[in-house]
């Protein structure tokens, strides 16, 4: 076994005594401001972050999404300090100016300018007493003055400083700031199985990547079928999932060798994914039930040579709990036990 191997396998080792989800854990001592914690030092917890990601990308385990923090660019540490910053000189030595219009006349100046009195405020223009906010006058916001170079302004400029390094990053700098995805973990059946066998595939067991048109690994997929959830409860359009479980056998390795005939029976708009080992989801947006009943028989039909066989279900995902629960619970259900096809 090699040294990376024997590494990645104590990580699925972490996440596993850590269920249901190993957690990130807020450092400020650290680079990126969180550490998983489990490596038993802390070096080993630092380095356990790439693994973790590394795992991920290889469907051995599930990103669960947790926050989304800022790095500096050139040094990747969290500590980025977010600030107003003038137009004109970029200084961030700044002061507001809450402001009074009054509409009968006019002007707009600073609360100060208008003579505070007991039955309101006078207006240092007309004279007129303003006394019912909204009715006869309104405060259009606040506004900005550089202490710097007196400028005044109503929206100031956007600025960040990283206090690692001390860069400094203003205007369209400022989208130079790298937004970064903090997620927890949770196993995956094919990570299980890999904690059980004690060893990892020599090669990445997720197949082609979507840009083929082949294949999605299991987050891009689980992505997507929450984006048509979403799209369902806003816009109510339609989607339908079905789910493919194959029995491996001598001349089929985990239903791969069926990819491109399956990927035939879709549309280009349809998705198809593995969710783990040897079952896969096809996406198929916008389907009615009646296309995903007949391309589900077509899918049972071109398989029906497979050693072992397959079977295959349309599934339902009503609201309330994630994708991922949902597919992997009827995953369970269906797995190739019994006589093949199901519709």
């Amino acid at each position: 076994m090699t040294e990376r191997e024997t590494r990645l396998l104590r990580a699925l080792a972490i996440v596993r005594d850590s269920e249901p989800l190993l957690e990130p854990q807020w450092d400020g001592r650290s680079r990126e401001g969180y550490v998983y914690r489990g490596g038993g030092s802390d070096l080993d917890d630092r380095s356990l972050s790439g693994d973790l990601a590394e795992l991920a990308k290889q469907d051995y385990l599930e990103a669960v999404f947790v926050e989304r923090i800022s790095l500096c660019p050139n040094c990747s540490s969290h500590a980025v300090n977010v600030f107003e910053a003038c137009l004109t000189c970029s200084s961030s030595n700044l002061f507001t100016v809450k402001t009074i219009l009054h509409f009968r006349c006019g002007y707009v100046g600073p609360v100060e300018a208008f003579r505070l009195e007991p039955g309101g405020r006078r207006c240092p223009k007309c004279e007129k007493l303003l006394q019912d906010l909204g009715t006869d006058h309104d405060s259009p916001g606040d506004y900005f003055t550089c202490r710097v170079c007196n400028s005044e302004f109503q929206t100031p400029e956007v600025g960040a400083r990283c206090l690692g390094c001390g860069s400094r990053f203003i205007g369209v700098e400022i989208q130079r700031i790298v937004p970064h995805d903090v997620s927890a973990y949770r196993l995956t059946r094919l990570g299980r199985a890999a904690l059980a066998e004690n060893r990892l595939p020599d090669e990445a067991p997720a197949g082609p990547q979507p840009a083929d048109g082949m294949l999605y690994q299991r987050h891009a997929l689980l992505e997507s079928v929450e984006d048509e959830r979403r799209r369902r409860r806003g816009l109510g359009t339609e989607f339908a999932v079905l789910l493919l479980a194959f029995e491996p056998g001598p001349r089929l390795h985990d239903g791969l060798d069926l990819v491109p005939a399956l990927r035939g029976l879709l549309l280009e708009t349809d998705k198809l994914g593995r969710l783990d080992g040897g079952t896969f989801v096809a996406l198929l947006p916008g389907a009615s039930g009646s296309r995903a009943r007949s391309t589900l028989k077509s899918i049972l039909a071109r398989s029906s040579a497979v050693p072992g066989g397959l079977r295959a279900q349309l599934v339902d995902l009503p609201e309330g709990g994630s994708a991922a629960d949902l597919l992997d619970r009827n995953a369970r259900a269906l797995a190739p036990t019994g006589p093949a096809g199901r519709v």
